[in-house]
């Protein structure tokens, strides 16, 4: 992580802190003046300070992984780095956060089922399956400033899981569950030019998609564990071998000094080889050896046989065709109307069902590939939808 990224956090958790004290004095301040406060202008003053404290404290839920990663590592990228890590203030935010005791969770379960009975109604897991996760948690999670929201969040987050467990990739129910937390990724999403190297953009982009932000409001070991309970992080897929080539584990810019952003990386690479090898093999039972001729854009095949030859020239083996194609070439390939329809109409359903997928998978995989940070909105995003992809085309149940 530059230190320029490291300051820009750092401001963030201290603007957060400033704010919060204006917002709490001008609240005191302004109380017994509700009814004056527009005659007076205080109204306006309050509500810019209330955006201001939102917006930076959006920016540091979202950085709190990659800032427990840097702190965990035994070497920073610089002593400068090192140094603004003392200053943090993160451990403010992450005070907020504690474990309910035993006889606390039963009232708060009551009154978030008053409150979230939505929640219950739209996914398959109950009240009981509900306490079970909460009471199998080990590390601290629960909002002291907003617990109902955040037990909102954490219910919402393991409801993903027993959907994914209980339902088809691509059940109707589950996906508009999915679009409700997630966001609706249906149309085709231009990505801002600041996505990758601003995390503030990164985080203001997914919630303007529609990501519930308390999905993953939590410290980062607790958002960790609450993926596990909710079966949202398990092991990534085999690698298929036969479609994996050297350039996809040297492609990264830079040295990777994250778990989370290696971690990502080494998920996506292997789910990678997965569609490519389910690509290959459902179109070549269709379409026979050559389907690539046939089948693929011409100009996507050139650049494919371009890169396999440049492979070649600089002493690499001679990988399957498909083995070079972009991210972005799955989709295509499998929306394409004479592939839909032979091949790939019986294991999506929809075209948008499959598009709105790789839509949510893409600005990580572009994270990935340029080793940027990685937040744990990206990693819900990675693990839900590659173990989605990967039910649907059956490598996993």
């Amino acid at each position: 992580m530059s230190d320029e990224m490291i300051r820009k956090m750092l401001e963030a958790e201290k603007t957060i802190k400033a704010h919060g004290d204006v917002l709490r004095r001008t609240i005191e301040q302004t109380a017994p003046l509700t009814l004056a406060m527009d005659r007076v202008g205080i109204s306006a003053e309050l509500a810019r300070h209330v955006d201001e404290f939102k917006r930076h404290e959006e920016l540091m839920r979202a950085a709190l992984g990659p800032l427990d990663d840097l702190k965990r590592m035994a070497v920073m990228e610089s002593p400068l780095s090192a140094a603004l890590l003392r200053e943090s203030l993160t451990t403010d935010l992450v005070d907020r956060f504690r474990l309910p005791t035993a006889i606390e969770v039963e009232p708060l379960l009551r009154e978030f089922a008053v409150i979230g009975n939505d929640t219950f109604a739209r996914f398959s897991s109950s009240q009981e399956e509900l306490q079970r996760a909460i009471e199998a948690m080990r590390t601290p999670w629960l909002d002291a400033q907003d617990a109902i929201r955040s037990i909102g969040g954490f219910a919402e987050l393991q409801g993903i899981g027993t959907d994914l467990r209980c339902h088809s990739a691509f059940d109707p129910g589950f996906t508009d569950n999915l679009r409700a937390t997630l966001g609706d990724w249906r149309a085709v999403v231009t990505l801002p030019p600041n996505l990758f190297d601003d995390i503030e953009a990164r985080t203001t982009f997914y919630r303007d998609q529609g990501l519930d932000p308390y999905l993953t409001a939590f410290p980062a070991a607790a958002f960790r564990q609450g993926l596990s309970i909710a079966g949202l992080s398990e092991a990534p897929p085999p690698l298929a071998t036969s479609y994996f080539t050297e350039a996809d584990e040297q492609e990264t810019d830079e040295e990777v000094g994250f778990q989370r952003t290696n971690s990502a990386h080494d998920r996506l690479l292997r789910f990678e080889t997965q569609i490519r090898r389910f690509i290959d093999e459902r179109m070549k039972a269709a379409f026979g050896e050559h389907w690539i001729k046939h089948r693929v854009p011409g100009e996507m095949r050139k650049s494919w046989q371009d890169k396999r030859q440049k492979a070649q020239d600089n002493g690499g083996k001679n990988w399957s065709l498909i083995a070079y194609a972009d991210f972005t070439d799955y989709e295509t390939i499998i929306t394409r109307n004479d592939n839909w329809s032979a091949v790939f109409k019986s294991v999506f359903d929809r075209p948008e069902l499959v598009r709105e997928s790789f839509q949510r998978l893409y600005p990580i995989r572009l994270c990935t590939m340029h080793a940027r940070i990685i937040t744990q909105d990206d990693e819900l995003y990675l693990h839900v939808e590659t173990m989605r992809l990967l039910k649907a085309i059956g490598v996993t149940n």
